[in-house]
């Protein structure tokens, strides 16, 4: 898996920004080295990420769309970190992953192999899909994690930025990617080290995402990035294949992952290698 901690290059936050949440963000005086070290696939359009952050946004509110997640409050990483909330969420019926590892853990936290042998119970049914296997995933940690940061959506696509979780105010580092880094990471992602010939961004929330909130537009312009790089992407967050077990199926069968912020993406990620992919890039 990638290595804890370290960013790539060296990340210093902007030294001042506009009180606007969209507004253009001053570069700071030591920009991170990954645009120098890129080649040319992994380049990103700075002023292309800045128009894109306006006008996603724009649309979100002219849309006026509030995302509500179909299981709301549901919380599988924390059910299988430390045994919390495995029954939270309305499953609408149906058998949840979460259950079945409160059903099956027999009281163990973090039993990654309990959840391969569940995920096999998913096999074939509706809405479990699994990834091309020259296909790089990126998971987005929306919602909650994203929304609330102090940053604007361009210096989070800039930059990247600080992650806060709503229920402890715990801030991990810097998890939140930025565009420049994801996009590297993802050049030599795919088989033998070449560039995937899919990416699949996939992001979800257990809590509404009203329309002026930063997930929109930070997501959004993460695919037109991509799809920019030449890369053919597909959207699978808020409202499209956005079930949290499915995604959590569809994640763990990547033969390449990229984690986000969080532990229901640091869960995925070693689920991945357990199933015999790769997680690429930071982790935490």
């Amino acid at each position: 898996g990638g290595a804890a901690g370290g960013a790539v290059g060296e990340r210093s936050p902007p030294s001042s920004a506009s009180p606007s949440d969209l507004s253009v963000a001053q570069c700071p005086a030591q920009v991170p080295s990954v645009l120098a070290m890129q080649e040319p696939r992994g380049r990103v359009d700075e002023p292309a990420l800045k128009t894109c952050a306006r006008a996603e946004h724009e649309k979100a509110l002219g849309r006026g769309v509030t995302y509500k997640p179909e299981m709301l409050q549901y919380r599988l990483g924390d059910c299988i970190k430390i045994l919390v909330a495995c029954k939270a969420g309305k499953a609408a019926g149906r058998t949840t992953i979460a259950m079945e590892y409160l059903k099956r853990s027999n009281g163990t936290k973090s039993d990654y192999g309990v959840v391969v042998d569940i995920l096999k119970k998913f096999d074939g049914k509706k809405g479990f899909e699994v990834p091309d296997p020259a296909a790089l995933v990126v998971h987005l940690r929306l919602g909650n994690r994203l929304d609330p940061v102090a940053a604007s959506v361009e210096e989070l696509l800039l930059w990247g930025g600080d992650p806060v979780s709503a229920s402890k105010g715990e801030h991990i580092a810097a998890s939140i990617k930025s565009a420049a880094e994801i996009i590297a990471d993802a050049l030599h992602a795919g088989p033998g080290g070449i560039a995937p010939r899919k990416v699949y961004l996939v992001g979800g929330s257990n809590v509404n995402v009203e329309p002026g909130a930063k997930s929109w537009p930070y997501m959004n312009c993460l695919l037109q990035a991509f799809e920019r790089a030449g890369y053919d992407t597909e959207l699978r967050a808020l409202g499209k294949h956005s079930h949290p077990d499915e995604d959590f199926y569809f994640m763990a069968h990547a033969k390449a992952f990229i984690v986000s912020s969080g532990g229901y993406s640091r869960i995925i990620g070693k689920v991945v290698e357990l199933m015999g992919g790769r997680v690429i890039g930071r982790t935490f």
